[in-house]
């Protein structure tokens, strides 16, 4: 009977998230759907103003390579930032709106209802960073080089950036972990500003997400400014930040950012717990 409590609550997570991928993936399979359709046409159109010489013609495909290309950018740029919204929405509406009601008379426990929007969003984010990076390989495909991979793809740059460092593969790797852990960060801080703003609240519980959205993020900047400054003036005098670095090196200095990123989030997922299990606001 020990196992049995796990193998529930197991259960219960995948059926959360079930339903919280149904809601995500209804919006995002059609902004993928789209994005394919404009690397085709990109395709297309690319491969005919190649093969097409005529004087004649010359003008109307100048612009039809325009519109195909505005067609592609704008839908990679859907397909970025709809899994944000779409994450962020679902983590709202579904618990500290009057779906609320509804969601938390499921017997499930905070930790659950958490983890499940957590990796389901993360799940989303990352599929989505890896299609429209697949995308945009496929769309070069016809002329790609080395050099054009380096110059015009998200990973091809990250790799020319690691390419000058003593284990380049290793560096990038590192370099994607911290992208990824920063990434989770910024998830946080959406969850964490939706969790304060239904406390101060109870009209206006999205307005006041996005005040102290804006006012981590000045925080933050403001955090960051006073960092950087210091760090120049410790590279004048050779204060302790530069040996800090020096002594880390480019690699612990990656690894430090991750573990700085881990740490608040898993600060950031304690919050959200304790306001889900004592402040949460339906009213």
């Amino acid at each position: 009977m020990q196992g049995r409590p796990k193998a529930v609550r197991g259960k219960m997570l995948r059926t959360l998230m079930r339903y919280d991928y149904k809601e995500i993936f209804k919006i995002l399979f059609p902004c993928y759907i789209a994005l394919a359709a404009a690397t085709v046409l990109y395709l297309v159109v690319s491969e005919i103003a190649g093969r097409v010489l005529s004087d004649s013609s010359g003008e109307f495909i100048l612009y039809a390579t325009a519109v195909a290309s505005s067609l592609y950018g704008i839908s990679a740029a859907v397909c970025g930032v709809a899994p944000v919204v779409m994450v962020v929405q679902r983590f709202y509406k579904n618990l500290f709106t009057a779906e609320g009601y509804l969601t938390l008379s499921i017997p499930a426990t905070p930790q659950e209802q958490l983890l499940s929007k957590f990796l389901s969003a993360i799940s989303a984010l990352f599929l989505s960073l890896i299609i429209t990076s697949l995308f945009d390989i496929v769309r070069l495909l016809p002329r790609m080089s080395y050099g054009t991979f380096l110059t015009n793809t998200q990973l091809g740059m990250l790799w020319d950036m690691c390419q000058s460092t003593d284990l380049p593969v290793l560096t990038c790797i590192e370099a994607i972990l911290l992208i990824a852990a920063a990434n989770i960060v910024s998830l946080h801080l959406f969850y964490v500003c939706i969790c304060f703003g239904q406390m101060v609240t109870s009209r206006n519980k999205g307005w006041a997400a996005i005040g102290f959205y804006v006012l981590f993020t000045f925080g933050g900047g403001l955090l960051l400014s006073v960092f950087l400054v210091g760090l120049v003036m410790d590279l004048a005098d050779g204060g302790g930040l530069v040996n800090l670095f020096r002594f880390l090196g480019l690699h612990g200095t990656l690894w430090l950012g991750v573990a700085i990123c881990l740490a608040l989030s898993v600060g950031a997922w304690f919050i959200e717990k304790y306001v889900m299990s004592k402040k949460i606001n339906l009213s």
